[in-house]
């Protein structure tokens, strides 16, 4: 899986080459190939490994305070969902904006994970006509510090790329006034939720991660096929 670190050395491989291999360990429905595999597979634990080419490492947790700013710029989509036989769930998911072809109505363009911004639906119970609705707020929480982590970089070294834009992925200053928590004052706002940009694997949302859980992507193919080893065991 990805950690904390291996974000820090890809981001630095990002920026210095534009992009960077690694491997997305993908369930056998999610290919693009075979019109059969679905069916095959739906009931069936099996893996691959596919090759995927990072691009962009933004920090969700300011996708998210964006939001928050500039509600103007999103808008809704429904989608109808039935877990049982009785009920229906209407998902109602927060989508940014094209800027060159209008709204997206589900096409292949990959939005940004419409979890960032909260999870909202209605359930219905079509037995009795009865509806509510749920707003959850979103997942993605920040951590506020005042010791920003680069890989094995010393403080100074980290405060120079922070000051030189190489860290706005990563961090953000609270603003003029510090922010206090449990008596704290701290200066900087991270999260461990990042949001991944992949240039060669269609998905209808972009990866999102938190970087201290389990997630599906490796720096390396042979992790990659341990972690397989994981899931079919």
């Amino acid at each position: 899986m990805l950690s904390q670190y291996d974000l820090d050395s890809l981001m630095q491989t990002i920026q210095a080459d534009g992009s960077v291999d690694i491997y997305y360990v993908a369930h056998m429905i999610e290919p693009r190939e075979g019109i059969l595999d679905e069916h095959i597979y739906k009931s069936s634990s099996k893996f691959k490994v596919i090759k995927v080419t990072l691009t962009d490492i933004y920090n969700a947790f300011f996708e998210l305070l964006y939001f928050l700013d500039h509600t103007d710029e999103y808008h809704t989509e429904e989608e109808d969902s039935y877990y049982d036989r009785f009920t229906l769930y209407k998902n109602l998911y927060t989508v940014k904006n094209s800027d060159t072809i209008g709204p997206f109505e589900k096409d292949l363009n990959p939005r940004m994970p419409s979890i960032v911004y909260g999870y909202r639906r209605k359930i219905i119970d079509r037995s009795t006509d009865t509806e509510i609705e749920i707003n959850d707020e979103s997942i993605v929480k920040p951590v506020y510090t005042n010791n920003m982590v680069y890989g094995d970089l010393i403080p100074a070294d980290i405060t120079d790329l922070y000051n030189q834009g190489k860290l706005d992925w990563k961090y953000q200053s609270v603003g003029a006034a510090p922010v206090e928590v449990d008596g704290v004052e701290f200066n900087y706002v991270t999260s461990p939720w990042y949001i991944l940009t992949l240039e060669n694997f269609p998905m209808v949302e972009k990866p999102l991660i938190k970087t201290d859980e389990l997630n599906s992507f490796f720096t390396t193919l042979q992790d990659a096929f341990d972690y397989i080893e994981q899931l079919e065991a």
